[in-house]
């Protein structure tokens, strides 16, 4: 008789990485005079497949593995099972399947189920929110390029809130793909147009400018979900700018105060198209060195925000960006202004830890109050987390035009590609 191999997680805390008999998995008195086929292991689930869990709190997880037949699996000698977590300092996991939170940040949790011939792995994604507020005073060389400056100022190292910002209503909605992705056929109904080229106008303002690999899918998860997607080339290790371009300008009067979020899977789906190996995904590429101050430029540069000022260029650029070398980590630059925003303190987050996992990402940037004054706002939140906060940037008071999502990628090792939805665009109303 076959059973679900299931570990009920109880309240209790243990290494990180635990090793566990087979015997342990299932009730003892299920019989494992099953044949051969039944008992080969297919494929392995976590659930819950994501789920947020408090400092010092506990959430069980449960692990599911079944045949080719999706059937359960029960027991079979040798058979062991591991659990680990990408960061046992921000949540640990226990033999029983018992993720622990200890400080902000997101992490993936693993089970790997093994016999002497074969091992699958499931995983799921913790996420733990940042508590209480503390503020440091600090004083420090930031690079960004072949310049730096010295900065002086107030920066929050914790945050004060573990959601990000939605549209409210009376916010000013400036692009909003919820709705129309999944009704659209088409690309360019997805954006809202019926039509997108390299330049697409209505009237006077030039509303999208497209170029690069993009595609759309209508089924990207098997559920009929619709997306955008790139199709990244394999450049054979070359470390060369590739693009994908997608411009989306801001309607006027251009605004000063801007929130863009935008949902992201990495790695190509069996039903969604695209290039490269099924849910693979590569971040950097290790010919390509460290960040622009470290020799290189293994960046993947997720998104841009332009400003309204002549001649953009780089003066008029915040971009986002996943810095490597592996392992990549979030930054916001501005190399014309000389600022770059890192994490905040006791948060981490290493996108190759999600691949094949939905990634929601919100950057609220707002221009300060003046040309001279330091009291612009920098933020973005990953998955819920606040993981860069700076409240008294230097930004000028120029108003923002338009963002491209996403930029620029650093050729990867091999072709692969990634899905955006959920597009949304506004500003806040006080």
């Amino acid at each position: 008789m076959l059973a679900t191999l299931l570990v009920a997680a109880v309240a209790c805390s243990g290494a990180d990485q635990i090793t566990s008999n087979a015997d342990a998995l299932v009730p003892t008195s299920i019989s494992a005079s099953v044949s051969k086929s039944s008992t080969t292991i297919a494929n392995v689930t976590l659930s819950p497949a994501t789920f947020t869990v408090a400092v010092g709190a506990t959430q069980k997880v449960s692990i599911n593995v079944t045949n080719s037949a999706g059937q359960p699996i029960s027991k079979t000698a040798g058979m062991t099972l591991t659990w680990k977590s990408s960061d046992a300092t921000i949540a640990s996991v226990s033999s029983e399947g018992v993720v622990t939170g200890k400080k902000g940040g997101i992490v993936k949790i693993t089970a790997t189920v093994a016999t002497s011939t074969l091992s699958k792995t499931g995983t799921s994604t913790a996420t733990v929110p940042m508590t209480g507020t503390t503020s440091t005073t600090s004083t420090g060389t930031t690079s960004t390029g072949t310049t730096s400056t010295t900065t002086t100022g107030t920066t929050s190292t914790t945050s004060t809130s573990s959601s990000e910002p939605l549209p409210l209503t009376g916010d000013i909605l400036l692009l909003d793909t919820r709705q129309s992705m999944q009704s659209a056929t088409l690309l360019s109904s997805a954006m809202g147009v019926t039509k997108l080229s390299s330049a697409t106008v209505i009237g006077a303002q030039t509303l999208f400018e497209m170029g690069g690999p993009w595609a759309f899918t209508t089924d990207m998860d098997g559920a009929g979900k619709h997306a955008l997607r790139v199709d990244w080339k394999n450049w054979n290790g070359v470390c060369a700018d590739q693009s994908a371009t997608l411009i989306t300008y801001l309607p006027k009067p251009y605004q000063t105060h801007v929130i863009v979020s935008w949902k992201q899977l990495l790695g190509r789906t069996a039903t969604g198209g695209g290039v490269g190996n099924v849910g693979s995904f590569q971040v950097t590429n290790p010919n390509c060195g460290g960040y622009n101050n470290t020799g290189g430029n293994a960046a993947r540069k997720e998104f841009m925000m332009l400003r309204d000022v002549p001649n953009m260029g780089s003066a008029g650029r915040i971009e986002f960006l996943w810095a490597g070398p592996a392992p990549a980590t979030p930054k916001i630059t501005s190399d014309a202004l000389n600022l770059s925003f890192n994490t905040l303190s006791g948060v981490a987050f290493d996108p190759q830890a999600h691949v094949g996992q939905v990634i929601t990402q919100t950057i609220e940037l707002q221009a300060a109050s003046s040309a001279t004054a330091t009291d612009g706002i920098v933020r973005l939140w990953i998955n819920g987390v606040k993981v860069i906060e700076n409240t008294h940037a230097p930004l000028t008071a120029t108003a923002f035009e338009r963002f491209q999502l996403p930029t620029t990628f650093n050729s990867p090792m091999q072709a692969q590609s990634e899905y955006f939805w959920d597009i949304v665009a506004w500003t806040p109303v006080p």
